[in-house]
């Protein structure tokens, strides 16, 4: 589809993994503000996290991130099968009865369609993964695993955590259960996740800068000086934008809706409806199969363009608005409660 469209979405794939990567610090504050009671100023435990979180990323393969990946997979598992028993139990409902259909009014409906989205949005670094399996062919039968799995795991606990707590779930969910011990604990168990899932993003966003600045030369393929200190400056670099990111929108479900609008729209959604278009240009209707298809990805890159444009219509609202106490790089506790 020509040099300049590689170049553009080649660095837009950067740039949506370093918003996800905040998106892992700024949990990563919460976090830490809940399991120490907000004792240390905010900004520290980001800074604290960027660095944590830039070790991981000092291996320049994902020989080991693909076992601390598995880690992290399980540490996310027990920590939302820990919130789910919880609120089934304790039942710490927020309101009198829960309602199947509300009326939100437009933006906040809105939102929370882009934050589902983002559930689903790891098609920006599909690329970089299967570039590194030794068997390519394996790929389908792990990415058919994986969103069988997640998308199971997501209805489950969304319904089951839904029901005993009403309509006022926070966001994470992990806070969601009903005493601070339980709410500690189960932040506990997520560290792994917290401190390993973004482990990927940042990799796949370091690799592309390390081989835009390397190209086809010697240090692309072997260990120089030269190649360690530039993969340990640009890890650090990215986690460091990670950080401004997360300090800048610090309000978890509008970073989160943000992100999505602003990239899972095109790179889930859009993306893929252009990928086909390309491929089967000049033979879009040359069966009812093929008429079928084309109708179904057209409606996919309409969701995506309508995804992106009303997502960052409503998820900028959010964030000017303000609607949460919440003030960018302060040293205020934004602890689960």
């Amino acid at each position: 589809m020509g040099g300049l469209f590689r170049e553009f979405f080649g660095w837009a794939q950067t740039v949506v993994q370093v918003f996800l990567m905040g998106g892992h610090i700024l949990m990563w504050t919460i976090c830490m503000n809940t399991l120490t009671n907000g004792s240390t100023c905010t900004v520290v435990w980001a800074a604290v996290g960027m660095l944590v979180f830039w070790v991981f990323n000092v291996p320049r393969t994902l020989k080991w991130t693909s076992w601390m990946s598995a880690t992290s997979c399980v540490s996310i598992v027990v920590a939302v099968l820990i919130t789910v028993i919880d609120v089934a139990i304790e039942k710490p409902i927020g309101s009198g009865s829960i309602d199947v259909f509300k009326s939100l009014g437009f933006a906040p409906a809105f939102l929370a369609m882009t934050n589902i989205a983002g559930a689903f949005a790891s098609h920006s670094i599909f690329f970089s993964v299967i570039a590194e399996f030794k068997n390519p062919d394996d790929w389908p039968k792990a990415l058919a695993f994986l969103q069988i799995t997640d998308t199971a795991l997501y209805i489950i606990a969304a319904v089951i955590i839904y029901v005993y707590v009403g309509p006022d779930v926070p966001s994470p969910a992990l806070s969601a259960a009903g005493s601070a011990a339980i709410r500690k604990a189960i932040w506990g168990v997520a560290i792994p996740t917290i401190a390993i899932a973004a482990v990927i993003y940042a990799h796949v966003a370091s690799q592309y800068v390390f081989a835009r600045i390397f190209g086809n030369t010697k240090h692309v393929v072997r260990r120089t000086r030269t190649s360690t200190v530039a993969w340990l400056l640009i890890t650090l670099g990215v986690w460091g934008l990670g950080m401004v990111i997360s300090e800048s929108i610090p309000v978890f479900n509008n970073l989160l809706g943000l992100v999505s609008a602003a990239f899972a729209s095109w790179f889930s959604f859009g993306l893929p409806g252009i990928f086909w278009l390309w491929m089967h240009k000049g033979n879009w209707f040359s069966s009812w199969q093929q008429k079928c298809r084309f109708a179904a990805t057209s409606l996919l890159l309409i969701v995506g363009i309508v995804l992106c444009v009303l997502g960052l219509w409503v998820s900028i609202e959010s964030i000017a608005k303000g609607g949460s106490n919440t003030k960018p790089w302060t040293c205020a506790s934004n602890a689960a409660v």
